[in-house]
């Protein structure tokens, strides 16, 4: 929060009651009892499924839905596990989900911020918060939130980001109160927080965002709950554990604290935020926590959710992780088996008859077996067999099947296997992989959408930003969360998220620069970088100025550009008016600001007017602003003409000095054969 505000909400005139005075209002003491019930029941689920991410495979359910371990070692008095059995833990899952957190978080979100309007000042908003959104996801770490909300997806179905202003971090300055006594408040930052499934919960049977209410319930420090400014008076039991088992005793410093979020509604039409631990609120009610500069409530879910796969049953979904236990578990077991073979088979036992052998055998190297002289049959090894195939081959199904689960599919071009199946495998596992990614752009634009909400209500102080723009270093001295001026509409595409190796990025580096689009320099710094991005900046700088010039077409503003100079590109200096009955005769030469200017790439524009004309749109404007489009038009085939005759010049210049030095190279005898 910002300092004034901190301030006030420390020391203003709303004195917070005692906890005996605030009590939980009855519907939202129902709906939470309602909604943990259900949030309960897939709670042994989402433990065993972290489980055996982290490798721990022999946990189980039992028939009671309870977490249970299956022995793994021979206990000394007996019982446990028996002497011959192997039992270790091979964890391929892990590999799997490393993988794909990896490849969803590798690369930078695009961020575009859309201007509600043509207004300059909107415009020139819009384009800040492109640059808060990448300034903020260094500062406030969204690539970490990212690969733990992921991680939440892939592993227990479903993870979760609650963007929140934490007014507790520095730099802290110095008010004083109305009692006259100074106390130190912090600028605060934004930051957000990561949840599982088994930390959140809604309405039963109501989609997540459609619910009218949701819960954040987590375990946190008692003597950092009672620090916060606002605490309520009284103490705080422990009641919550930090260990896997719910059957583990409370730790000695943990509280669990429930957050009560209920959206606008046309009854409580600003929405309400409770704070609660131990049966009794703790902090006062406060509206809504999702709010515009103006104090406007935003009717929207604050909490972000991330889903591996959508369940249109319950709105619930269990992840990659639980649709590979079983498969690990076969793995495991054949593995197991291995082992336990070569524990028996390559030690083999000695058969004998009975009576023959002289001393006890032993599995000292070396020794020597003495028998009974005259034994018939003489003592002897038995026979070693080798491990069966058909446990590779069944091996070898079970992880090809695990990989397929995961969408992780990796053929290998054996010559039985056809080249059409081996694309066709790989284009469905990159189908499924593109669907998760799709909702993860969703994600990444709510998120930062909620974090520029942020921002622009609590940076009331002049902040110094550093990010790194398309020139280089770009500072922003003084910034405040007013100079968005409301523009917080995010958008991320989703091909801005897709995992490219090295090789992809090659073979697209080396077709621009075998078609003559891009230059040896760009291309040697696009491979050498790992990164193509930039190589498409200038076409889409071009797109975007483009379609700015349309959008203001539409709202009738084009006529507000300032006009501009035409610069003479063989001498560089501004064009003059040559028109002698014109009142400008001699002085610089002005067009409109709408029309092309000589750095414009004219292909694209020609493409992007070229189809924007052919619409229903532009048959429907004002004559006035269809000659407008005309205007450009003509102007865009004006330059374009041009430019061929510069360079028609240019090469007819370049011919006539080659036939000059030609002309007066000398001219010897003829070669002798």
């Amino acid at each position: 929060m910002a300092v004034m505000d901190a301030f006030r909400k420390i020391y203003g005139s709303d004195e917070p009651g005692t906890a005996d005075k605030l009590t939980i209002p009855s519907h939202a003491e129902t709906r939470m009892k309602r909604g943990r019930k259900e949030m309960t029941k897939n709670a042994p689920k989402y433990r065993l499924c972290r489980k055996f991410e982290k490798g721990e495979t022999f946990w189980y359910l039992n028939q009671d839905g309870q977490l249970r371990q299956q022995a793994t070692v021979t206990h000394v008095g007996g019982g446990g596990k028996p002497r011959h059995r192997v039992r270790l833990s091979h964890n391929f899952i892990r590999p799997i989900i490393e993988g794909k957190i990896s490849a969803a978080t590798q690369r930078i979100p695009s961020y575009e911020v859309l201007p509600s309007t043509t207004d300059f000042e909107r415009m020139a908003g819009a384009k800040l918060a492109e640059k808060v959104a990448i300034y903020g996801y260094d500062k406030w770490r969204l690539r970490r939130v990212a690969q733990k909300v992921v991680k939440n997806a892939l592993v227990t179905g479903a993870g979760f980001a609650y963007p929140y202003f934490d007014q507790n971090v520095g730099p802290y300055v110095p008010v004083t109160g109305e009692d006259g006594e100074q106390k130190f408040v912090g600028y605060g930052e934004v930051k957000v927080l990561t949840l599982g499934p088994d930390q959140v919960y809604w309405e039963p049977g109501v989609d997540f965002e459609d619910s009218p209410w949701w819960v954040v319930e987590r375990a946190r420090p008692i003597d950092e709950v009672m620090c916060e400014q606002g605490y309520l008076k009284g103490n705080l039991k422990p009641d919550a554990s930090i260990a896997d088992l719910p059957s583990d005793k409370p730790s000695e410093n943990m509280v669990l604290v429930s957050e009560y979020l209920e959206r606008p509604s046309a009854k409580n039409p600003r929405g309400l935020r409770l704070i609660t631990a131990g049966g009794r609120l703790i902090f006062p009610p406060e509206p809504y926590p999702l709010q515009t500069p103006k104090g406007e409530t935003v009717d929207e879910p604050c909490i972000h959710r991330l889903v591996y796969t959508h369940d249109d049953e319950n709105d619930t979904d269990l992840g990659l992780v639980w649709q590979l236990i079983d498969p690990q578990r076969v793995v495991q077991d054949i593995l197991n088996k291995m082992s336990e073979w070569k524990n028996r088979c390559l030690n083999p036992q000695m058969i004998a008859e009975e009576g023959t052998l002289l001393d006890e055998p032993t599995d000292e190297p070396g020794a020597v077996r003495y028998y009974r002289r005259g034994t018939r049959n003489p003592p002897q090894w038995e026979q070693v067999n080798p491990i069966p195939d058909s446990l590779f081959r069944f091996h070898d199904l079970m992880r090809t099947n695990m990989k397929e689960i995961g969408a992780d599919a990796q053929v290998e071009a054996s010559p039985d296997v056809a080249a059409r199946a081996i694309q066709a495998t790989i284009e469905q596992s990159n189908a499924r992989w593109a669907s998760f990614i799709g909702d993860e752009a969703e994600w990444h634009s709510r998120v930062m959408r909620h974090c520029l909400l942020l921002v622009s209500c609590h940076y009331t102080e002049p902040r110094l930003l550093q990010i790194r723009g398309r020139a280089g270093f770009e500072p922003i001295p003084d910034f405040k969360g007013s100079s968005l001026m409301d523009q917080v509409d995010v958008i991320v595409l989703p091909g801005s998220l897709e995992y490219r190796t090295r090789a992809q990025i090659k073979m697209d580096v080396f077709a621009y620069a075998d078609r003559g689009w891009i230059s040896p320099e760009q291309a040697m710094a696009a491979i050498d970088g790992g990164n193509a991005e930039k190589l498409i900046q200038s076409y889409e700088l071009d797109v975007a100025r483009a379609n700015r010039v349309i959008q203001k077409i539409r709202d009738g503003s084009v006529m507000e550009m300032a006009p501009k100079t035409r610069t003479d590109p063989m001498t560089g200096m501004p064009m003059l008016d040559q028109d002698p009955n014109s009142p400008t005769f001699g002085q610089p030469l002005e067009i409109p600001g709408y029309m092309p200017s000589e750095w414009d790439n004219l292909k694209v524009w020609r493409s992007v007017f070229g189809d924007w004309m052919k619409t229903d749109e532009y048959d429907q404007l004002d004559p006035a602003f269809q000659e407008v489009g005309k205007q450009i038009w003509e102007g865009l085939q004006l330059l374009t003409v041009e430019a061929q005759m510069r360079a028609v010049d240019a090469q007819n210049a370049a011919a006539e000095q080659q036939g000059m030095a030609n002309a007066a190279r000398p001219v010897g005898g003829k070669d002798m054969p």
